[in-house]
């Protein structure tokens, strides 16, 4: 978008992917799958958090000190720039009237999961009108599964990769899962329908 609002995604088609699994409502393995690939493009393609160290130390500075963090992004900056900054505010506050952090790494791994929320708000965000306008989802069913798949596993395991990538760069997402049919499924139908 011109005015900046939107991150630039190139992983258009694997937010599209991600909007037709819940419109068709596939399996919440195949969902949170999607997801996480999705997550780890558009991360990749925004270039990341070159400093996620230092940004996480500000969560942690401002929790031990039981301050308010001021840092506020340029105008002129990214949209994960932005997203970052208000990520980083919230997170602050909520871990301040909530608990204590143990250390920075712990900072860090609240952070990337904290961002990768936002992401995925960010990434399917152009389908809402489409998946609750349609009929598929009352907006508060669709923000119940977003989150269940902001919590899952691969998001989970997603946020400790970026860790170790912040830049990006050779971000993946966890191995994708296989789903065994039920048991009754298989047996009631023919091999040919498989």
């Amino acid at each position: 978008m011109p005015d900046g609002d939107y991150i630039a995604w190139h992983a258009a088609a694997k937010w599209r992917k991600l909007a037709n699994l819940l419109k068709s409502g596939a399996s919440d393995i195949e969902i949170e799958d999607s997801a996480a690939s999705a997550v780890a493009k558009t991360i990749r393609a925004s270039g990341g958090v070159p400093d996620f160290a230092a940004a996480a130390q500000q969560v942690f500075a401002a929790v031990a000190v039981d301050s308010a963090v001021v840092a506020r992004p340029k105008p002129s900056a990214t949209v994960v720039d932005r997203m970052l900054s208000d990520s980083i505010q919230a997170l602050a506050v909520r871990l301040q009237n909530s608990m204590q952090l143990v250390s920075p790494a712990q900072a860090a791994q609240l952070l990337a999961r904290q961002m990768i929320g936002r992401i995925v708000a960010a990434g399917i965000d152009h389908d809402v009108p489409a998946l609750v306008g349609k009929g598929h989802f009352t907006a508060g069913e669709l923000q119940t599964a977003l989150r269940r798949v902001v919590d899952s596993t691969p998001m989970k395991e997603l946020a400790i990769r970026w860790l170790a990538h912040p830049t990006g760069i050779g971000l993946r997402a966890p191995n994708r899962r296989t789903a065994a049919k039920p048991l009754d499924e298989l047996l009631g139908t023919a091999l040919d329908e498989l």
